[in-house]
């Protein structure tokens, strides 16, 4: 398994051409597991390229009560 955690938001601001993360999940060998966590925004030049395309989005958070970011969870 491989995961390439950020590497779809840094596709979405032009750090990763979105070129070269459809050429490597081409390339990748039939028997590895390639996960991108998504960036914020839909990444539809993968659409014709993933196996499986979820949506897991936060209902509720403790930052949103006025917890500060914390070790191990948000950085």
């Amino acid at each position: 398994m491989l995961v390439l955690d950020e590497v779809l938001y840094a596709a979405e601001r032009g750090l990763v051409d979105p070129g070269n993360v459809r050429d490597l999940l081409a390339a990748a060998p039939a028997d590895l597991e390639v996960v991108l966590p998504r960036g914020h925004e839909r990444p539809d030049y993968l659409a014709d390229h993933a196996d499986l395309v979820t949506n897991v989005r936060k209902e509720t958070h403790p930052i949103d009560a006025g917890q500060g970011a914390r070790t191990g969870t948000e950085y």
